[in-house]
């Protein structure tokens, strides 16, 4: 899913997240949800120092169900086309790549004043 975000803009996603068999809601207790946007989509940088916004999931009370919000600070950046994607780390530290790498589009604004 592309993801389109005017600069500045406060934005909240609810990530539907299933099993593997795609259709039965993922609990997520336990679990960490991460998302990250980049300029580039693979790079050498092991800490994600260099994303543009990194944001882990909240209100993972919901089964299957995980929020992202950007805030107008996280949004704030060079509009262009970026890179994102959604990872799930499991208890035992081991990760699985939920939402592969797609783009992640901020869109310039005249006005920047808030």
């Amino acid at each position: 899913m592309v993801i389109n975000v005017k600069r500045g803009e406060t934005k909240t996603y609810l990530i539907s997240v299933y099993e593997s068999d795609g259709e039965t809601p993922l609990d997520l207790t336990g679990l960490e949800v991460l998302f990250t946007v980049k300029q580039t989509m693979y790079d050498l940088d092991r800490d994600d120092s260099i994303a543009y916004i990194k944001k882990t999931a909240t209100n993972l009370e919901q089964i299957g169900k995980a929020q992202i919000s950007l805030s107008e600070t996280d949004t704030f950046i060079p509009a262009g086309s970026y890179y994102y994607d959604i990872k799930i780390r499991k208890e035992d530290g081991t990760w699985t790549k939920y939402k592969t790498a797609d783009t992640f589009n901020v869109l310039a604004q005249v006005t920047n004043r808030t």
